[in-house]
């Protein structure tokens, strides 16, 4: 143990010491409180189910505040509640709120359940500026503000309006409610830039301040770093700020484990209660709780189970109650929203007050140089770059934004003079660009700050108004090559590096994908994964080796596998033969395993053999070939044992004795003893024991002894005993689907529905896309459609598309339409299924229409389906000119997945221009070779 690590440690004993005499002195406290108020009830004829009438509380909460087993002391307003509805005088009174501040806050003046080590301030000593609330301008020296709750607000929340509060603010104060009486929440406001959203957290904490609650905002020295550091030591009675949550939830190494730490916080009755409240925009809640697509890693689990119901939509407008309110406030002296109400016309009050309008002014007014810098900031924001960009990096890739007669006409200090253009402010802090002072290095570790200059460690964050304007306005716009140089030489940060490369790829300039991934490759084995994927689409064989070899190295088999299969389809038998060796060479058997049933499969019987006896060397199952598997067991000799077991069942046997020989076949694998067995018991009544002797089956046989269990109660009419049953099985499994089917044929439709709802809640979606599917195939539509509509939101996406590809294919398209447009906001992409169907029916201009709606909503891959769609009519130069328009706009990605499928399209049959082998130049020209070793075959 190092001194660091002795120090932590004993800093944690002397915590863990104060906090045991303070939860001893808390204890005294709170058991006076409580025998105090028994007293006073038993003093009068009432019990608790009236108190609670009188008082307006919940039972729970009264017995709470009444029971010595209850470790915190009621609230203060439950406490006002039960003095009046005990009517007590009032030094009782007085008396029980002194014990009441005793029990909550001990000598030191915090609560004891923070403790020393707990992180967070008290809430009043925030400044909402710190927590990014926005300002709303400059408010007169001296001016002070009444807060929402009546407190006074001090000089710096001066320059905050008067709040309006709306239809989102009734969820936040139940959750403020819930933390009253000793309940976690979390609740997380989804709406676009500028909308109210952390203000909103701020209003709704301000009851909390009176009751010496904590807050903690975790961002030093990154926010995700902080929050996964310290959230197990967040205590109750704190409130957990994530202003941005994407800084935490989207943080690709640490998001899924800070889900995880907030879902066991949330949970953990010893820390409560704790109140968990964060922003995000619409684009990040969507991609968060969206599925997965088949076969592609599930990267938000967690993350989607956490939000899961929790996420409120915040509106961009004001509606007219909220606009009435606002004047009511602007009549009453509210200059901030007075100003606000003379300008807007739309609704859009809280943006105006953060400024938005001027900032759009100020950007489109900006002077060549200042709007190359902001270019080069949205363009690094939208394509996934970090908040805090390097100036080094917004100086170097602001170069090629300009023409070539506006760089010659620069000044000497251009940088500087743009710099100060769009730092300068709007509105109080707010300016398109402002100077952000790390914490420590904040973003890098201790080895990446020594390699980064001085100069770059000065870092500067895009204006959030101004970063969404430039995704919708510059949405279809890819970097010039100063963006990719900088990024590729300025920016440090593996997580920036790394979502640029995806960008990179994204838009086909596969040059500077590979080498923003190289840098990055030793650290993050996805990245060397596309690097061979990358070499093997440009057949550079000898590239795509070393890459696949070097992953292999660091116990990444995939890469290699996948350019085994590459090789095997490019037709290279012998070189996909001994890269298997190498991956078995490794451990890795399973290359070889598949690689000897693809052989196989294609006729070729000595490869398959050959790959087999490879793939044997493992000390596992042998591998399959024809059909056959060694050492299967005798049919036979079950038959012959199964009737001997008969018979010893007609002597009269002692049970426990074939009991225990049903057991020992059933070990074995022979299963049909102890299939008689069960149904004996089951005839005899004896159901418990019939489950008993179902648990001596292994895991992966026990399908058809569940189901004996299953059918023999549906027969008997325990149907809540044969549902128990078929969802207690862990997915994937068949038998809810068989208890569906079965009760779906016995015309029990409500119950087929409501237990596959059930099996979908319970994570098994089976069930449910089988009775959609039977529900179509009868013509009952409007009940499949029921089913998808009414599905889990985890699987509904699914299962809707499911069942529009079932009417698609049937040429239903307007059918299958309508229900792609219902789930448009979980994947956008999914009503390009659509456009696919009606061209293949041979409705051109209905295909157009829905991938041109498609694109006005900035769908790039809706272009690539256009271009393909004027590639099949004929019209070639419109095709490339799409084609090029897609790559630009990120929707190149498709190429490179043909990797993993048997139709992967190698040059010569190519459905985009022939010249883009090796990927496009930043400006969108064909590039050449660039320094890649190819080999053609």
């Amino acid at each position: 143990m190092n001194d660091d690590e002795r120090c932590r440690t004993q800093q944690r004993e002397g915590a863990a010491s104060v906090q045991a005499k303070d939860r001893q002195e808390l204890s005294e406290d709170l058991a006076q409180l409580h025998a105090h108020l028994r007293r006073a009830i038993a003093s009068q004829p009432v019990g608790i189910s009236q108190l609670a009438r009188r008082s307006g509380l919940s039972r729970t909460t009264v017995h709470q505040a009444l029971s010595d087993k209850e470790s915190r002391p009621p609230t203060q307003r439950t406490l006002l509640a039960l003095i009046k509805a005990l009517r007590l005088n009032e030094a009782t009174a007085e008396e029980l709120e002194h014990l009441r501040q005793k029990a909550t806050s001990p000598a030191n003046g915090k609560a004891t359940t923070h403790g020393p080590e707990a992180p967070g301030e008290w809430i009043g000593q925030w400044d909402p500026h710190d927590l990014e609330v926005h300002p709303a301008g400059i408010a007169r020296r001296g001016a002070r503000r009444h807060l929402s709750n009546g407190a006074t607000a001090g000089p710096a929340a001066a320059q905050l309006s008067g709040y309006v509060g709306r239809t989102h603010d009734s969820v936040l104060a139940d959750a403020v409610a819930h933390a009253f009486e000793g309940q976690s929440a979390l609740v997380l406001l989804s709406g676009a830039s500028s909308t109210g959203k952390t203000r909103a957290c701020w209003e709704a904490v301000q009851p909390l301040a009176a009751e010496n609650w904590l807050l903690w905002h975790p961002f030093d020295p990154t926010h995700a770093e902080a929050a996964l550091c310290d959230l197990e030591r967040v205590a109750p009675r704190t409130v957990v700020w994530l202003n941005e949550a994407q800084r935490y939830c989207g943080d690709e190494r640490f998001g899924e484990r800070i889900a995880a730490a907030l879902h066991t916080l949330l949970t953990d009755p010893m820390r409560a209660p704790v109140l968990v409240l964060g922003t995000l925009w619409p684009e990040y809640a969507a991609r968060y709780t969206a599925l997965p697509k088949p076969g592609s890693p599930d990267t938000f689990a967690r993350t989607r189970e956490l939000l899961a119901g929790r996420i409120v939509t915040v509106p961009d407008r004001f509606d007219a109650a909220a606009l009435d309110e606002a004047r009511r406030l602007a009549d009453e002296g509210d200059t901030f929203l007075a100003n606000t109400l003379a300008r807007v016309t739309d609704g859009q009050v809280t943006q105006d007050l953060a400024g938005a309008p001027e900032l759009l002014r100020r950007y489109l007014g900006a002077s060549p140089a200042a709007r190359s810098l902001l270019h080069a900031a949205m363009d690094a924001r939208r394509l996934g770059a970090g908040l805090n960009l390097p100036l080094t990096f917004l100086v170097q890739a602001a170069e090629d934004y300009l023409s070539d007669a506006e760089w010659d006409s620069l000044p000497e200090d251009w940088a500087e003079r743009a710099l100060a253009e769009v730092t300068s402010p709007v509105h109080g802090h707010l300016a398109p660009l402002r100077q952000v002072r790390p914490r420590s290095q904040q973003g890098h570790t201790r080895q990446e700050a020594a390699t980064i200059p001085s100069s770059a460690q000065h870092v500067y964050r895009l204006a959030d108004y101004v970063e969404q304007h430039g995704r919708h306005e510059r949405w279809k716009l890819c970097p010039p090559e100063s963006f990719w140089r900088a990024a590729h030489d300025c920016l440090h940060r593996d997580d920036d590096l790394i979502q640029l490369a995806r960008a990179a790829e994204e838009r086909w300039r596969l040059k500077w994908a590979s080498r923003l991934y190289t840098r990055v490759a030793a650290e993050r084995p996805k990245a060397t994964a596309a690097l061979v994927a990358i070499r093997t689409w440009m057949r550079d064989w000898q590239g795509a080796e070393r890459f696949a070899l070097t992953a292999s190295e660091a116990g990444d088999m995939l890469p290699l596998r996948a350019l085994v299969f590459a090789r095997e389809r490019s037709g290279d038998s012998a070189a996909a033969e001994t890269l298997a060796r190498s991956a078995a060479g490794r451990g890795e058997f399973e290359t070889a395993r598949r690689l000897a049933h693809r052989r196989h499969a294609k006729g070729d019987r000595t490869g398959a053999d050959r790959l087999a006896a490879l793939a044997g060397g493992e000390e596992s199952e042998p591998v399959e070939v024809d059909g056959v598997r060694p050492n299967r067991r005798d049919k036979a000799r079950d038959r012959a044992e199964a009737a001997s077991f008969v018979e010893l069942l007609a002597t009269g046997v002692d049970s426990s004795v074939t009991e225990r020989l049903a057991r020992q076949a059933a070990e074995r694998g022979h299963l049909l003893p102890l299939m008689l067995l069960i149904d004996l018991r089951q005839e005899a009544g004896d159901l418990a024991a019939a489950e008993d002797l179902v648990l001596a089956v292994p895991p992966e046989a026990r399908q058809l002894p569940l189901q004996r269990l299953i059918d023999f109660r549906e027969d008997v009419g325990d149907h809540q005993g044969a549902e128990r049953i078929a969802l207690a099985t862990p997915p994937p499994s068949v038998l809810p689907s068989l208890l569906v089917q079965r009760r779906e044929g016995a015309g029990d439709h409500e119950g087929a529905e409501r237990l596959a709802h059930r099996a979908a809640r319970a994570g098994d979606p089976t069930a449910l896309a089988m009775l959609i599917d039977a529900r179509q195939k009868s013509g009952d539509h409007d009940a499949a459609e029921r089913c998808a509509r009414d599905a889990p939101h985890s699987i509904r996406v699914v299962v809707t598309m499911m069942l529009a590809q079932k009417y698609g294919e049937g040429g239903e398209v307007d059918r299958a339409e309508r229900l792609l447009q219902t789930c448009e906001d979980d994947d956008p992409n999914l009503i390009l299924l659509a456009a696919t169907w009606r061209s293949e029916a041979g409705d051109v201009a209905g295909a157009e229409r829905i991938l041109l709606e498609a694109i006005e909503r900035r769908n790039a891959v809706a272009i690539r389906k256009l271009a393909e769609l004027r590639e099949q009519s004929g019209e070639t130069e419109a095709a490339c000119c799409l084609y090029r328009e897609a790559a630009d706009a990120g929707g190149a990605t498709v190429w490179l997945s043909g990797l993993s499928k048997e139709q992967i399209r190698w040059p010569g049959n190519l459905a985009y221009p022939k010249t883009w082998l090796y990927g496009l130049e930043a400006d969108g020209s064909p590039a050449g070779s660039w320094g890649v070793d190819i080999s053609h075959s």
